[in-house]
């Protein structure tokens, strides 16, 4: 554990009982978590680790604790970002949900179909090369961003396609 983490957590009492289920609400009340962030911040803050199987349990049951929710309103909250569907899946992932999960709904997002991220990755492209960014390094950051090497090169070779046809005309 971190320097700083253990001075928060050193000399108090640990969190258990009704204190442990205050700061569960108390954090699921900022914005929606996955269960393995809840588990892991609760136990950041000091939880007894025996106590929360029976918590965590109690909050799924009255759909407050919900990784499927989580991760449908993580990709509605990011969508303005420019993230291909690896960023999203891996973000997830990273975040302790299921891969059934990530994977239903990556396939289920409207925000994530192939019309939207193909524009979403043209308009990107577009303003890199406006900017005077040379093509490698566009590459290399939407391929970070979780873009497909056969999506960029499509957006690519239609930005430069339409290019070439404007100077014609």
């Amino acid at each position: 554990m971190p320097q700083s983490r253990q001075k928060k957590t050193a000399g108090r009492e640990p969190l258990s009982g009704t204190k442990l289920r205050e700061r569960a609400f108390d954090l699921l009340s900022r914005r929606d978590h996955s269960e393995w962030e809840l588990r892991r911040k609760l136990l950041e803050k000091g939880a007894v680790a025996e106590e929360l199987p029976p918590l965590l349990k109690e909050l799924r049951s009255f759909n407050y604790l919900n990784d499927e929710r989580f991760a449908g309103n993580f990709v509605r909250y990011r969508a303005g970002k420019a993230w291909g569907r690896l960023r999203f899946r891996q973000e997830l992932l990273q975040r302790g949900v299921s891969v059934e999960v990530v994977e239903n709904v990556l396939r289920e997002a409207p925000e994530l179909q192939a019309d939207q991220l193909d524009s979403k990755l043209r308009r990107t492209v577009e303003k890199e090369l406006r900017r005077g960014k040379e093509e490698k390094k566009i590459i290399a950051s939407l391929l970070r961003k979780g873009f497909t090497v056969g999506q960029v090169r499509k957006a690519l070779e239609q930005i430069v396609s339409e290019d070439t046809l404007d100077r014609l005309e």
